[in-house]
């Protein structure tokens, strides 16, 4: 959406901040492997750390030399089928029953709400405070977005059972209009 409204620029800026919360996501999940109600091979790990070893990967290449020209197109055609196996993992993992029974749990409502206040509050200063246009409307649409597609499908990975990944991936989508309409006509 931010290459949509901001165009390359957008792109870049949400791509840099994946990069930026890598290290993060690689050590949380390395501690819920490591603490899995679901034990996990160790061999699968590197699966798992995927997005750092692609991380890797991209910058020593970056260090050979510019990518060739015809990259261009292969993301072209990769992102979109990314995209839709992404959202078709997602969906099949929300509606998963182990997730679904995680629906009934206590507390899932108001700790999402507490949560997303959070991230609200920590990303709304971000989009005020800045001068550049696609910073903000990254995050606008990180603040009020779609839902992590991650935590939904590693609840099932590793055997956990949370009513807020399963409330956070109903309900945060009502968030999206909101969000987009926003980063649309406000920043």
């Amino acid at each position: 959406m931010a290459g949509a409204l901001v165009g390359p620029a957008g792109i870049m800026v949400s791509s840099l901040a994946n990069v930026a919360f890598l290290s993060s996501s690689g050590t949380n999940i390395h501690l819920m492997r490591r603490d899995a109600p679901t034990p996990q091979r160790r061999s699968t790990s590197w699966v798992d750390q995927s997005a750092l070893v692609a991380l890797g990967l991209g910058l020593f290449l970056h260090l050979l030399g510019p990518a060739p020209m015809a990259t261009h197109w292969v993301l072209a055609v990769a992102g979109p089928v990314f995209a839709f196996v992404g959202a078709a993992m997602f969906i099949g993992s929300m509606r998963h029953p182990h997730n679904s029974s995680a629906d009934r749990q206590s507390g899932g409502v108001s700790r999402w709400l507490a949560l997303t206040a959070v991230r609200v509050g920590w990303l709304v200063p971000v989009a005020l405070i800045t001068t550049s246009h696609a910073v903000a409307v990254v995050a606008i649409l990180s603040a009020l977005g779609a839902p992590a597609f991650n935590p939904t499908q590693l609840s099932i990975l590793y055997g956990y059972r949370s009513a807020v990944v399963s409330v956070a991936a109903r309900w945060t989508w009502t968030l999206l209009p909101v969000g987009y309409l926003l980063a649309r006509f406000a920043f």
